[in-house]
């Protein structure tokens, strides 16, 4: 498998007709990550894709008959610290808010404090019982999704006029004849 060499890591790893990031892995750095990333995706359908991985702020946008009409940032799971609370602490008063649940009739879901999470604090020297300093953000998944404990602000507003023709891809999206239509940008 030479996907993430001919690229250049780091790559993005995932089964190709999945939806709420099942199957799939960031943030791959090496040969021998791709390839536990290419046999997760894989459990999820046959065809697999390996993509470049962009950083930056993760954009949803939605288009109705070319034109932007919402846009949102998403954010990773993530909790601030305060100099006095553990990760685990923090996590817990983060989901004591009332617009977090389990269910999809809340608008934020729980952030949980599981394996994905706990790899990520492993990658960044922490654990859930260490004490970010006040101020720091602590970044729990790495997939900026509602869905996995992360949340979203509107934007639509606030958007330069450039980004939105980019975003309406030159009119590829009207040459196609899609009235509607989601994507994601990544700002660089």
């Amino acid at each position: 498998m030479q996907g993430g060499a001919a690229i250049g890591y780091p790559v993005a790893v995932k089964p190709n007709r999945q939806d709420r990031q099942v199957g799939i892995s960031i943030d791959i750095q090496n040969d021998s990550d791709l390839v536990t990333a290419f046999d997760n995706a894989v459990k999820y359908g046959s065809d697999v894709l390996i993509e470049e991985m962009l950083t930056g702020m993760n954009y949803r946008v939605l288009v109705f008959d070319g034109a932007i009409i919402s846009a949102l940032a998403r954010e990773h799971a993530h909790v601030v610290g305060d100099g006095e609370n553990t990760i685990a602490a923090l996590v817990n008063r983060a989901n004591h808010d009332p617009r977090r649940g389990l269910v999809n009739d809340t608008p934020l879901f729980t952030i949980e404090l599981n394996a994905e999470a706990e790899a990520n604090l492993v990658a960044l020297g922490y654990s859930k019982d260490t004490v970010p300093d006040d101020g720091e953000h602590v970044i729990l998944r790495y997939f900026p999704s509602i869905s996995r404990g992360g949340t979203a602000q509107d934007v639509t507003d606030d958007i330069h006029p450039e980004v939105c023709e980019a975003m309406l891809l030159g009119g590829i999206i009207l040459a196609v004849g899609l009235k509607i239509n989601g994507m994601l940008q990544r700002e660089q």
